[in-house]
Order: C-alpha cells, then structure tokens, then sequence
C-alpha cells in the first residue's frame, strides 16, 4: 500500500477532469464565508497526500525533528515521500486517542467524505485517511471497501481560507478527536510566528478571545522550558496528562513578586510535575506552594546545604512567621543551588513538610493556646537538637543561630509583658 500520495502531475491530471464532472453525491459546509454544496467524488485511496500544514501534528512533527536530528525543515516540503511518510507514522500514532478509530473503521464504513485541496492535500481527515489505508494494509480482502474513498475538492483558496475551514470543522462533533491542548497551542504559535498572523487574527479565526490566545502560548512556552529543564526538550507527550498542573503553575506563579521568588517557585513546582504518577496528585500542591513560598525558601535554605555565611534564616523564623529576608542576593544564591540540584526527591520532601506544617499551623492559629503550642514546639526542637549533639556535629553558624533565637525570645517576652 502507497501512503505517500501520487506525484502532482499525476494528481492534477485526475483531479481537473474529475471536477470537471457532476456527482450525484452532494456534501455541504461553510467556506469562504458562505455555505457551499460540494461534489462528492470516488478516487483511489493512494491519491492524496497528508496536509504537512495539518495544526493537530505540528508539535509532533517538531518532536520527531529533535528526536531524529533532522533539519528544521525537513516538513516543509510536502511532496517528499520521506516527510509524507513520516506523517503517516506521526497519525498513526494519534489512531486510537482520544477515540479509537481503528475500531470505529472496522465496525463501520466512511460516512463523511475527506476535503482536499485541487493540490490533492487533505484538509479535513488526515487520521481517517490513515486509518482507512491501514486497515487496507491489514487486510485488503477484508477492507477492500477502502480502496476507494469519497473526497470533495476545494476551489483554488488561500492558506488563510484553509485555516479557517479547519478551525471551523473543529467545531463539529463528529468522529474527528479534539485537539490536545499542546498540539492547539503549537498551531497558534506557528500561525503567529511562521505565518505572522496577529491575536487579533487568530482570534477571529479560531473563535477564541485574544487573552485565550495569550494564554495558550504562555503556556507552551511554560512547557518549553519545562521540558528543557527535565532534560527531554520537544518531547510533548511528556505532559500530554498534564495541561492542569501548568494552568495552575501559571495561575499562582502570576501572583507572586519578585523573579527570584518566581524563579525559585518555578524550580520547585518543575520537580513537583516530573514527579512519578504513583507518587499521588502532588500538582495540588502547587497553589499551596505559591502560598508558602517565604516559610519554603527559609527551610530550603537551611537544608540544601548553602554556606552558612550565604544564608542566616533559621527554621524557627517560620514557625513564628518573621518572615523572609527579602535580601535578593539571598534569593539569587537559592536560585542558582536550586537549578544545579539534581535531587528533586529531596526538595519535594521538604516542601510538602513545610507546606502540611503551614496547613497545620493555619488550623491551629485561632485557637487560643497557639503561641503557647509553637513555643512549644520551639523548644522540642531544640531538646532533639540537644540529644543529636555530639563530637562529630558541626558548629558551624549554631552561635550565630542561637543570637536569632535569643532575639526572637525577647520580642515574645516583651509582647506577653505588654498584653499583662
């Protein structure tokens, strides 16, 4: 079975005589801004080739270019039969997600017809014409009802035309799956880049808002960079399950002041995404994250073994809420150990016990003996302190800590003294 489509002369021969004849078959939709009824034509099922230009594969298309070295124009040429090829693979990959259409082709027979290009490119069911060719490959006997397909041409048209009869097919619900939330976000970003179209174009065409459109691209590039971060650039099936966790990153990193501060919640809500699935939903983390990110960046800061002479916070700061000293060079030093840290098992360790810890003293903060508790606490602290001591412990900074301590002590001293 030839999945490369026949060459063009060959193509535009059959395809201006075919057009030229009447057909029984009638099939209707929107284009051009009017609704049009099309001829519906029979042709050989080897005839038309893969839309290159198609948005559903353009971030796999991109993925298989990194992934295999390749150049970044090896799609480019839509006539080449080893890019014709790839995308055939690239589909049949997309087959039987989000709906299985193996098996919906096995049980059924075509019943919307594929629209072409007078070029012979498919716009509109690219995945169908790989299912269909790949039954026929299976079996020929069995699907010989395949090898003939029902296909409607289009006029000579504009990219731009064609854009918008895809964006506007999206819409209906027929066999054809969704966009993945990746794959539509790329398509955006390569109308708007490669194609220089404007939000407000985009837009228009798409039938989204101009702020839907922002939003979509940031959050690609998000995902740009979180993949460069993991080691795995290109690699989009690695968050395909994952379009709520960035949402919500890029919800709660809007919030928050200050790069170092982003930065440093950006690292840590990268390490919570790349966590393993078995280890639980810990994306619902990351809006407490956003919301402990001073008491996070003190207890980070004592346990990531920073020199003590870079960072003087002590975890006692965050039981009585000081506060973070917004030093930036601080942050900046975090920021810089945070991304040459490759043990993400121990960060995420922390920030879930600080972040259950402030969920903790959040509930216990209106009860009437709550100073009383975290004094309290304090002081256990320091008595497992006093029972670890030994010959072997380091002094290191522990005077300088203990100065934080006797000050924090004082203002306590003189609150209760003053409320007596």
């Amino acid at each position: 079975m030839e999945f490369t489509g026949w060459s063009l002369p060959k193509r535009l021969e059959f395809i201006e005589k075919m057009v030229t004849e009447e057909s029984d078959k009638k099939y209707s939709f929107r284009f051009q801004d009017k609704f049009t009824q099309f001829n519906v034509y029979r042709i050989p099922i080897e005839l038309s080739k893969y839309r290159l230009e198609n948005g559903r594969t353009l971030a796999s298309q991109e993925e298989h270019i990194y992934k295999n070295d390749l150049s970044e124009d090896f799609f480019e040429d839509a006539e080449s039969v080893e890019a014709q090829l790839e995308q055939h693979n690239i589909l049949k990959g997309m087959l039987k997600s989000p709906r299985d259409l193996l098996k919906y082709f096995i049980e059924n027979e075509q019943d919307y017809p594929l629209i072409l290009t007078r070029l012979g490119f498919v716009v509109n069911g690219n995945r169908r014409l790989c299912t269909m060719r790949e039954l026929l490959q299976e079996d020929e006997q069995k699907f010989s009802r395949y090898r003939h397909i029902d296909v409607v041409f289009l006029p000579h048209c504009s990219e731009e035309d064609i854009d918008r009869l895809e964006a506007e097919l999206q819409l209906e619900k027929d066999i054809k799956a969704d966009y993945n939330w990746v794959s539509e976000a790329y398509m955006l970003r390569n109308r708007h880049v490669k194609h220089r179209k404007s939000f407000t174009e985009l837009a228009t065409t798409y039938n989204i808002s101009e702020k839907d459109v922002q939003a979509k691209l940031d959050l690609l590039a998000y995902v740009d960079q979180y993949l460069e971060n993991i080691g795995v650039p290109k690699q989009y099936n690695e968050v395909m399950k994952d379009e709520f966790a960035f949402k919500q990153f890029k919800k709660n990193r809007d919030k928050l002041k200050g790069d170092a501060k982003k930065e440093i919640f950006t690292n840590i809500t990268f390490s919570i995404i790349s966590m393993p699935r078995e280890e639980g939903r810990l994306w619902e983390y990351i809006p407490k994250i956003a919301d402990n990110i001073d008491p996070i960046i003190d207890r980070l800061t004592n346990e990531l073994k920073i020199e003590s002479d870079q960072i003087t916070l002590t975890e006692l700061d965050a039981f009585f809420e000081d506060g973070l000293d917004d030093d930036e060079s601080k942050l900046d030093k975090l920021v810089i150990n945070l991304n040459e840290n490759e043990d993400r098992d121990t960060i995420i360790h922390i920030v879930r016990e600080v972040v259950d810890t402030e969920e903790e003293l959040k509930d216990e903060k209106e009860a009437k003996d709550y100073v009383f508790k975290m004094v309290k606490k304090a002081n256990t602290i320091l008595n497992n302190a006093y029972l670890a001591l030994n010959e072997d412990s380091s002094a290191d900074g522990i005077v300088e800590q203990f100065k934080n301590i006797e000050d924090t002590m004082e203002k306590i001293r003189k609150a209760i003294n003053g409320y007596g």
